[in-house]
């Protein structure tokens, strides 16, 4: 009887930017709202851990003259994602069955959009300067990866396996992402503490 594995492996980032925190408590009544949560799982026939070279990126401390030009890159630093124990649940040689691929599924934390911003993320609400990640993002209708700002649900392919692959083989596998900053618009950045957190959960098909 063949066994499912219904439990998936994933990794999380904190992306931290410090710029000289000022600002006041606010003593505003706090109004009720319900809770919520996202429940995340993957069944597969090949399963990964996912890993990070750096669960902390520290992009650095900048003012708002660092930010001379909207759009652009300010501080940038790459991190790796890499698989590691992969194991296959279907085949008793350890191989897969079907030609398919190691993905990373990028995860950001609900409410950390910037508003009219699809890959700028902020936990301020000042909503001036925020987290991009760009690596290669892996399109399933063209079945190709082409470098670009991540969205949300985006995927990063790890690693292309043609069907009959040695499970074991993919271990090591990796791509790389570059986390920085940008700004809305140019000399404006309000004094603020970024963090994003991130998760990548492991995806084969």
């Amino acid at each position: 009887m063949s066994k499912v594995i219904i439990v998936k492996y994933w990794y999380s980032v904190n992306i931290l930017m410090a710029i000289a925190t000022m600002g006041v408590w606010n003593n505003a009544v706090a109004i009720g709202k319900p809770a919520h949560i996202d429940v995340y799982a993957e069944i597969s026939e090949t399963t990964c851990d996912i890993n990070v070279s750096d669960e902390n990126i520290i992009l650095g401390t900048f003012s708002a003259k660092d930010f001379a030009t909207a759009k652009t890159d300010v501080g940038a630093k790459s991190f790796s994602l890499s698989a590691s124990n992969c194991a296959e649940s279907g085949s008793p040689t350890g191989a897969t069955n079907s030609a398919g691929g190691v993905y990373a599924e990028v995860l950001f934390s609900p409410g950390m959009a910037i508003p009219g911003e699809t890959t700028l993320w902020s936990n301020t609400g000042k909503n001036d300067v925020g987290v991009v990640l760009r690596g290669n993002v892996y399109d399933f209708a063209t079945k190709t990866p082409t470098a670009a700002e991540i969205k949300n649900n985006d995927y990063i392919q790890l690693a292309d396996v043609p069907a009959g692959t040695k499970v074991s083989t993919i271990d090591g596998k990796q791509a790389i992402i570059t986390a920085s900053l940008q700004a809305i618009t140019a000399y404006t950045a309000a004094a603020q503490h970024i963090k994003v957190p991130v998760d990548f959960m492991m995806v084969y098909q």
